[in-house]
């Protein structure tokens, strides 16, 4: 009898030993577990794969590089997301940029593409201006469509913001307000009216009075005629040569990198 319980106590014992082992296994399989998730984030971050869909512009990186990561992701590719949609950013004159609106609509033409008009919208003026010698600029970004895919990345583009349009109205030549006949007096006119010159059945100049409209650096719009006979198709003098008036649409825009036209009533020295 003594003999059994002797087996029995050292039974008792051996399961205590078998379990305080199982718990130890289980600790090594946790263990090992952990190091092997482990292990597979790190062979994760060893493939760097893009976070968007697009075409590469820039490879920043070359074959065989260390990449190493910090506080700051490093800048490996430069990443297009999609083509089809491009924006435009404008420098703007600070002299100018209360003329524009969010939701403005814009005209522009790109060097690689002479014979091209594009249109966009301004999406947002940027609050962020820039001073380089003394004149201070804001950046607009202006959204256009590019499903055809003409425009490329980093174009030089020669943007125009429509202030204002009008459809199918008379137009003449700004050189038609700067002509002044020898020998002939201009008759009077009021602030606000000009005074232009077509050619005459005798061929003489004949003054016309008119209130001018929307200028576009070019042309200007006769917004009305108040003396003398203007009409589509009349031969107006602008110096050493006669221009024919037309009806087209007019459009005021501001280009800050373009001269701009002469003052009204101003005297070329």
């Amino acid at each position: 009898m003594q003999t059994a319980e002797a087996q029995i106590s050292s039974a008792d014992a051996q399961i205590s030993s078998s379990e305080a082992q199982i718990s130890a296994a289980d600790a090594q399989i946790s263990a090992a577990k952990a190091s092997l998730s482990r292990a597979e984030r790190n062979l994760e971050y060893c493939v760097i794969k893009s976070p968007v869909e697009g075409v590469i512009i820039d490879r920043r990186v070359n074959v065989g590089q260390t990449v190493n990561s910090s506080m700051s992701a490093p800048s490996l590719f430069l990443i297009a997301k999609d083509l089809k949609k491009m924006q435009v950013w404008v420098s703007v004159n600070e002299a100018d940029i209360k003329r524009v609106q969010a939701g403005q609509k814009a005209v522009f033409t790109v060097d690689a593409i002479p014979d091209g008009q594009f249109e966009g919208t301004v999406s947002k003026i940027r609050l962020n201006a820039t001073m380089s010698q003394n004149v201070v600029t804001y950046v607009v970004e202006i959204t256009t469509d590019n499903s055809d895919l003409k425009l490329l990345p980093y174009l030089t583009a020669n943007v125009k913001f429509v202030l204002d349009s009008r459809k199918n109205v008379l137009s003449v030549p700004n050189a038609a307000f700067r002509f002044k006949p020898e020998n002939i007096a201009a008759p009077e006119v009021k602030r606000g009216q000009r005074v232009l010159w077509i050619s005459g059945k005798d061929g003489k100049p004949q003054p016309v009075v008119v209130r001018t409209g929307l200028n576009d650096g070019m042309n200007v719009e006769i917004a009305e005629v108040l003396s003398g006979d203007l009409k589509e198709g009349s031969s107006i003098v602008t110096g050493s040569r006669v221009v024919s008036a037309k009806s087209k649409d007019a459009a005021a825009g501001q280009n800050p990198f373009m001269a701009k036209p002469p003052a009204r009533g101003g005297k070329k020295k």
